[in-house]
């Protein structure tokens, strides 16, 4: 219903009027009266109404305020979205209320966040509203730096595209905010990245800030905005051009006194990386450590799982196949055993490639009971049924183990072993059979927290992210032998097949689909450019033999160089680990 403020009277229109008065005072009683409503219903849609009344006459503004602050989130929410009406305040002239936009702003810190989405959507459509009040646009920017990310990232959504005059207000803290995205966890997803980076390229499309314009190149993944920012940056180094060479294997480097890892055929490479980014980052800080076990941190990866059961059958299940950055953050968190000490504790009681036999073993019975029980439909067979198959694991696990089995390691329980046959829960058992930990005079942490970032295609083709990730790397590297080095996922046929081995995958599915990529990772220890091409130091933890390596490739001892060209397009993540500010 839409009423106007004012009329030029005359007697011909004054009983009209009159009627039309008591219309409106009607309206307004029966409105106020549904908003006291029990029924929830009511009082929403009483509110839908009053938001009406107050789009023609204004000075009903107040009682729309006084329902932002209710109780109820659906009162809220409506309320909030009421708000809006001062778009249509702007068309008419009418001045707008700095206490009502300054509540709206406050609405981004609503615990719900459907409330919060809705004040960021009607902000953004109020320019001119906040334009007439500078100290509410400092405001609305000091909140997209607000410890919480929730806030930060509605704050983010609210910024619309604002006069120039009040974009120097804003532009401060959408800078700050670029600059930290780069170490703070929680400021450091793409979408928000590019809602800043839209901001300034909308409203500052003569920007050429350089340090601002190489965070938003390395971390942004939209090609539009990407060529955006290259433009404004100006002229970068060629793609071919590597810069001078850098090992952190040479005297002094962060990996010099690190041993080349061998995974010995266990699907490890992610807690391979892991554990190598953990050691390096502290030997850069002069934290005098021994070897992380890769193993333990295979099973601390896994077993920190918030679903067993998912864990277990990720990537055919067992510790095989994870997150190098996981990784990262369980030994940040957890701590780690050396490698020396956990090798030791293993063989005090079970053989070499016992985790290996461990998992078929249990894939074996896993698959058996779950055959078994399509066919069984009375409880009794059923627990029968468990029982046996728990019974026949116990035997192969003990037909593993050796009479020394150390006393720190207790096995699980048939009934345990019953629940995690059916649970399919591989990382339970293992943590029963080996012990999750190593013993407490072998541990160690690190003594200030770590961050691992990753950076990847995610969504983009790894041809379109080839310059990204190839900037990110040089960048990373040119700080010299004192870098940590850059963990790497990508297709390891690259490896055994050479150069001639290209794909061009987008999702990430597509890494662990194709059949003939055979997913890995590893870390980039070096960067040197020769016969016109840039090439990458790729240590790999396959031992020291060169033997599996394409004879492409020149193999340092487990060392391989790799054209940059052909492997970037054949990465899916970088991986990036820092001390935590």
């Amino acid at each position: 219903m839409k009423r106007f403020r004012s009329f030029v009277i005359t007697a011909g229109v004054f009983s009209a009027l009159f009627g039309s008065t008591v219309s409106l005072a009607e309206d307004l009683r029966k409105i106020r009266a549904e908003l006291k409503s029990e029924n929830l219903d009511v009082r929403v849609s009483a509110v839908a109404k009053l938001r009406d009344e107050v789009e023609a006459i204004p000075e009903l503004l107040p009682e729309l305020l006084n329902l932002v602050r209710d109780k109820t989130p659906r009162v809220r929410k409506m309320a909030v979205n009421g708000l809006g009406i001062f778009e249509t305040f702007a068309e008419n002239g009418i001045p707008f209320p700095k206490s009502a936009l300054s509540l709206l702003i406050e609405q981004l810190k609503d615990p719900d966040e459907t409330i919060a989405m809705t004040a960021a959507y009607v902000i953004r459509r109020l320019p001119t509203a906040l334009r007439q009040h500078p100290a509410l646009i400092q405001r609305l920017g000091s909140l997209v730096n607000d410890s919480n990310p929730a806030v930060a990232e509605n704050a983010l959504r609210a910024l619309p595209v604002y006069p120039k005059e009040v974009t120097k207000l804003l532009l401060p803290e959408i800078e700050k905010w670029i600059l930290s995205s780069g170490t703070a966890q929680n400021h450091s997803t793409e979408a928000l990245l590019v809602r800043a980076a839209e901001f300034i390229e909308l409203t500052q499309p003569e920007y050429s800030k350089p340090q601002v314009l190489s965070v938003l190149l390395n971390r942004l993944r939209s090609p539009t905005l990407l060529k955006w920012a290259q433009d404004r940056l100006g002229p970068q180094k060629s793609a071919t051009d590597c810069g001078a060479e850098v090992r952190l294997d040479a005297s002094g480097g962060t990996v010099e006194k690190m041993p080349i890892h061998d995974q010995d055929g266990l699907g490890i490479c992610f807690a391979e990386t892991g554990a190598q980014l953990f050691d390096s980052l502290l030997n850069q800080h002069g934290v005098t450590h021994p070897r992380t076990s890769s193993l333990h941190a295979a099973l601390l990866t896994k077993l920190n799982f918030s679903d067993p059961s998912q864990a277990s059958r990720s990537n055919n299940g067992g510790i095989d196949g994870g997150d190098a950055c996981a990784t990262v953050r369980g030994l940040s968190s957890s701590g780690a055993c050396s490698h020396e000490s956990y090798l030791r504790f293993l063989n005090t009681g079970w053989p070499k490639a016992s985790v290996g036999q461990l998992y078929d073993l249990f894939e074996t019975h896993r698959q058996a009971l779950e055959a078994e029980l399509k066919s069984k439909k009375l409880q009794k067979e059923i627990d029968q049924t468990v029982s046996r198959h728990a019974f026949a694991l116990m035997d192969g696990i003990l037909a593993t183990c050796s009479p020394n089995r150390p006393s720190v390691v207790k096995l699980p329980t048939f009934d345990e072993l019953g629940r995690i046959l059916l649970e399919g829960s591989f990382p339970s058992l293992a943590r029963g059979v080996f012990g999750s930990d190593c013993q407490p005079k072998d541990k160690f942490r690190a003594p200030f927290e770590i961050t691992c970032q990753a950076i990847g295609t995610y969504g983009y083709s790894s041809r379109e992210m080839k310059p990204v990730l190839q900037r990110r790397l040089l960048q990373h590297l040119t700080q010299g032998k004192t870098a940590t080095p850059v963990g790497i996922s990508y297709c390891s046929a690259l490896l055994e097949s050479g150069p001639k081995w290209k794909k061009n995958l987008s999702q990430t599915e597509d890494f662990f689909r194709a059949p003939d990529c055979r997913f890995h990772a590893s870390i980039v220890v070096g960067k040197r450019q020769k016969n016109g091409s840039c090439q990458f130091l790729i240590r790999n933890s396959w031992g020291t033999d060169c033997d599996s390596y394409a004879k492409t490739w020149e193999c340092e001892k487990g060392q391989i160089w790799v054209d940059a060209d052909a492997l970037l397009e054949n990465t899916r993540e970088l991986q990036f680990v820092r001390k935590e500010p």
